[in-house]
């Protein structure tokens, strides 16, 4: 049996290892897991969430939010599933690079088969700090009009265009805040992440005026009428 899904992983979702007790005991059970720097993570999460509609904060917030605490606790996660059977971690760079159901399926011990690899498009951060406003404000807006409105409207800034959205000092203490549980990590599961960091700018991505915000979705309205 097969099942597979990132909700597991979340802080809500977690089961109580004592449901899973008649599990263990009948079946062998191997829990695979993709993790990604907790930085990397946390923008990630914090773009998607942006894209989604479910997002109206700056990236600052969101990182040092109780919830997303709980998100970055690798360690609680992956020992609650090492009670109830194997473990194992992998980095998702290596993932990504070997192919995410060849290197699960080689971490799981099972034969799949190869899948094509289909590329994930994410919004840009700047088009996600765009889109944190708008559902702040709760106007609706597909996040692929709004990453072309974006991009023209910052067609004279490439730098801002392909920037992360941590800035050096936030991303820089929270690199700090996980430094010992990614070492524990990296002795206890063998993960061990990226050392590289990218240049970027001391501050976080700021939000937009919420009156700049409104006027590029309405003239993107407008001009698609």
């Amino acid at each position: 049996v097969l099942m597979s899904s990132e909700g597991i992983s979340g802080p809500v979702r977690r089961p109580d290892p004592a449901a899973l007790a008649a599990l263990a005991d009948a079946f062998d059970l191997t829990t695979v897991c993709f993790l990604r720097r907790q930085d990397i993570f946390a923008e990630s999460l914090w773009n998607q969430r942006c894209k989604e509609g479910k997002e109206g904060g700056g990236i600052e917030t969101f990182v040092n939010s109780a919830k997303m605490a709980l998100h970055m606790d690798y360690l609680s996660m992956l020992d609650l599933w090492a009670s109830v059977g194997r473990v194992v971690a992998v980095g998702f760079e290596t993932a990504r690079r070997d192919g995410v159901a060849e290197t699960f399926g080689a971490a799981a011990g099972i034969s799949l088969t190869s899948a094509p690899r289909d590329r994930n498009v994410s919004l840009s951060m700047v088009g996600a700090a765009y889109m944190a406003v708008l559902n702040r404000l709760s106007i609706g807006f597909d996040w692929l009009p709004l990453e072309a409105a974006v991009a023209a409207r910052h067609a004279d800034d490439p730098v801002l265009l392909k920037r992360r959205a941590l800035g050096r000092q936030l991303r820089s203490e929270l690199l700090k805040r996980f430094a010992h549980s990614s070492a524990t990590l990296a002795a206890r599961y063998g993960v061990t992440f990226p050392a590289d960091l990218p240049d970027e700018p001391d501050e976080p991505i700021a939000l937009p005026p919420e009156a700049e915000a409104r006027k590029l979705a309405t003239a993107k309205r407008r001009r698609g009428r």
